[in-house]
């Protein structure tokens, strides 16, 4: 398990880091590359530039093989570059409200692997709705919920007891990742922490999920120490 600490205020620029995805080579069956031991796969992260991806693959293939592992690379980053900017523009950030309850549940699947209660959940989400400590964020493509973060407004008793940010729920839709839903997510939730004057915002990851804190990380957060303990629930 990591813990993340991010100062409010932070910036969070900087290329999402999306799910890995590969290139082979354009030649045809009769090149060099086709024929030789190791299929030309280049894996390429979308936050790669395109001279990471020419050292990758010189060192693999040689300087004189590259030219058309190069040219489908970029070709695939524009084209994802260029997708993700068509779906950023059709997301709507708003607050949760409790007819989002069986679309937020099937997010949750996503996250936690176990149901929700969308009833149970509706009713929870109309408590929170009058709490100004709690942000529920969700991501809307249209009637379709993509994306959720929730923030929580802690007291503190240092730092000129100014409050901090935790940060729980964080999940976006398995088909969408990598577009910049997160980053435009985490965004609100630190907007949310800056208008409350919040000194710094924390959550915790598990141990297994390297992509997340990478994520994380290229959103200003920085790796912490932390310990973590599930408690049984009362009988």
């Amino acid at each position: 398990m990591h813990w993340a600490r991010s100062r409010a205020g932070s910036s969070t620029s900087g290329s999402p880091s999306g799910s890995i995805h590969s290139c082979r080579d354009p030649l045809t069956a009769s090149s060099p590359l086709q024929t030789s031991a190791h299929r030309t796969i280049v894996d390429v992260r979308y936050s790669f530039s395109v001279s990471s991806i020419r050292l990758r693959a010189a060192s693999s293939f040689g300087t004189r093989r590259i030219k058309p592992i190069l040219v489908c690379c970029r070709k695939m980053l524009q084209l994802r570059k260029a997708a993700s900017t068509t779906m950023l523009n059709s997301i709507e950030l708003r607050s949760a409200v409790p007819a989002d309850a069986s679309s937020l549940a099937e997010l949750l699947l996503e996250l936690t692997g176990t149901d929700t209660d969308p009833a149970a959940l509706a009713e929870r989400l109309d408590r929170m709705a009058g709490n100004d400590s709690i942000r529920v964020a969700v991501a809307s493509d249209g009637e379709r919920l993509v994306g959720t973060a929730m923030g929580i407004l802690c007291p503190d008793l240092v730092g000129g007891l100014r409050p901090y940010l935790l940060i729980e729920n964080v999940v976006v839709s398995a088909h969408c990742r990598g577009g910049g839903v997160g980053r435009k997510l985490m965004a609100d939730l630190e907007s949310f922490a800056n208008a409350h004057q919040c000194t710094y915002m924390i959550l915790v990851s598990g141990a297994h999920r390297s992509e997340a804190h990478a994520f994380y990380e290229s959103v200003g957060f920085r790796r912490e120490a932390g310990f973590k303990k599930k408690l049984r629930p009362l009988a």
